[in-house]
């Protein structure tokens, strides 16, 4: 009886290795899985889209009413300077191609997708700050790429922090340019490249 509980406590001490083991295992793939998941949430979608991970970036909430031609906002900033921006229809890339921007105080250039309807602006998809000046021939900064098909919208912001070295593009702070009851805006459609108009 003795020798057959020392067989079986030798057999269960054999075995305990390998169970701690392949307990390590699972707890490992386990906790593989739930960074994977929790990285995808909190880098990698905010590395595609930093622009737009506040409900307020979506412009349907502070923008003109594009239809009827009347502000719906308040939350604008008038400019009495010269401030344009144009910009031609395009093919994919991942920057926004301007024809001519003219600025008299320095603005940020916000590219937005634009709704189902192509009628209006929608979300922020990029972003980028120009001193004051004229430029021709340019592009700006996009968080994903155009896509054949879709029409976009680009607008000029100010920036909040006027007078700043460091400037920080924020969509709650930072304000569209009107001129009359009109944001400062062009709008263009993006081709499949080798397609023909």
């Amino acid at each position: 009886m003795d020798t057959e509980q020392t067989s079986f406590r030798d057999e269960v001490s054999r075995n305990e290795p390998n169970n701690e083991w392949r307990s390590l295992v699972i707890t490992a793939i386990i906790g593989i899985i739930l960074g994977f998941i929790i990285g995808y949430f909190v880098f990698i979608k905010n590395i595609f889209n930093p622009l737009a991970n506040n409900p307020a970036n979506t412009a349907t909430s502070t923008l003109e009413d594009l239809t009827t031609k009347t502000s719906t906002s308040t939350a604008t900033t008038k400019t009495n300077g010269l401030m344009t921006v144009e910009v031609p229809d395009q093919t994919p890339s991942l920057r926004t191609k301007i024809t001519k921007l003219v600025l008299s105080e320095g603005a940020w250039v916000v590219t937005f997708s634009s709704t189902e309807d192509m009628s209006r602006p929608n979300l922020i998809i990029g972003a980028q700050y120009f001193n004051p000046g004229t430029y021709t021939d340019i592009t700006s900064y996009l968080a994903q790429g155009l896509v054949a098909g879709e029409k976009y919208f680009v607008a000029l912001y100010q920036d909040d922090a006027a007078g700043s070295t460091e400037h920080v593009f924020d969509s709650v702070k930072d304000k569209p340019f009107t001129k009359g009851a009109y944001w400062i805006m062009d709008s263009f459609e993006v081709t499949a490249v080798g397609a023909r108009g």
